[in-house]
């Protein structure tokens, strides 16, 4: 199969060509691996009721019991190799081996994981394989310091594998074989402009399954959404178990937030709310892009998140298309 980009890149415009070319053509080949490592992945976490029966138990009022085992399998095999960490080493093999090189190298190669805190990456490969089926560590470089040009080899931790776009003509379990290989990262646009100046993205658009803000979400956006809700500065560090009513409920409109569900149901959602943090859900709800099915009191936040009313009466539900205030208007209320 020929591509545009089977010549070499010339320049930056090439090269985001090329990498959108093999992008997708690793998509394309990897999509079904990877909606069936998300499968297994929440599995793992618990999330092992099928749809349906979930959803006709939900309707019923019935519980949807779940005894994780596979969660407990996971932990001991991850902890085991937590107690017998990999570790890279240098051994003397052939004419001309030198012993004393390779204790060289071997306390080099300590020094390495050492300085770039590897048992962390060695860590996140096992536990994203052992959950999903593969994991990845990185081996990049950084500069001694901002005055020197020497650098030292690092090893990092890739926390989200669904970010690696693999060569699709590797064969080898390990992929020491492929040919190239790409690692998606988020970043903010003026953060882009920094490093890579007037390169045009070409309106990159292209995302896998797993590496999205549903599935997974940076610190930046955590950070951010958790602003919105009031978690400022040391707020935002706080122990789950020390948190007030209206502290669980703000946090638990955060996560909602990170999933961004289809659909909200809500009842009664200001309750242990103070005044600031009711208005700071009254933005997020008005930003919210899904819908909204909301059970309140608070007329001041039906009147401005409300589209559509459900008036239930003594007759049945009327139902109106329309905003609060259009509603009470006409009859009154």
């Amino acid at each position: 199969m020929a591509y545009a980009s089977d010549s070499a890149a010339t320049n930056d415009q090439d090269l985001i060509v090329e990498c959108q070319e093999r992008y997708k053509l690793a998509m394309d080949s990897e999509s079904a691996n990877r909606t069936e490592a998300l499968t297994d992945i929440n599995f793992a976490n618990g999330d092992q009721w099928p749809v349906d029966i979930r959803r006709d138990r939900d309707t019923d009022g019935r519980p949807c019991l779940t005894i994780n085992i596979t969660d407990a399998m996971v932990r001991r095999v991850t902890n085991a190799l937590r107690e017998n960490r990999p570790r890279i080493k240098f051994h003397p093999v052939g004419d001309g081996a030198d012993v004393q090189a390779a204790k060289v190298r071997n306390g080099l190669m300590r020094h390495i994981e050492s300085a770039s805190s590897a048992d962390y990456a060695y860590d996140c490969a096992v536990e994203s394989a052992v959950r999903g089926g593969w994991g990845y560590i990185r081996v990049g470089s950084r500069y001694v310091d901002e005055r020197s040009f020497d650098q030292d080899l690092t090893i990092d931790p890739i926390r989200n594998p669904f970010t690696v776009y693999f060569d699709p003509t590797s064969s080898m379990p390990d992929g020491s074989d492929a040919s190239w290989a790409i690692v998606s990262d988020m970043m903010r646009r003026d953060e882009y402009r920094v490093r890579y100046g007037d390169v045009d993205p070409l309106g990159w658009q292209y995302m896998g399954s797993g590496d999205s803000v549903a599935d997974w979400a940076t610190k930046e956006q955590i950070r951010g959404i958790m602003g919105q809700m009031l978690f400022r500065g040391e707020e935002g560090n706080k122990m789950t178990d020390v948190l007030s009513g209206g502290e669980s409920c703000r946090l638990l409109f955060c996560k909602l937030m990170l999933q961004k569900p289809n659909i909200l149901v809500l009842d009664e959602p200001t309750n242990h709310l103070d005044l600031e943090a009711v208005i700071a859900l009254n933005d997020a709800l008005q930003r919210y892009e899904g819908t909204i099915l909301l059970v309140s009191h608070d007329e001041d936040i039906i009147d401005e998140v409300a589209t559509r009313i459900w008036h239930l009466t003594d007759d049945g539900i009327e139902d109106f298309q329309g905003t609060y205030a259009e509603y009470g208007a006409p009859t009154g209320q």
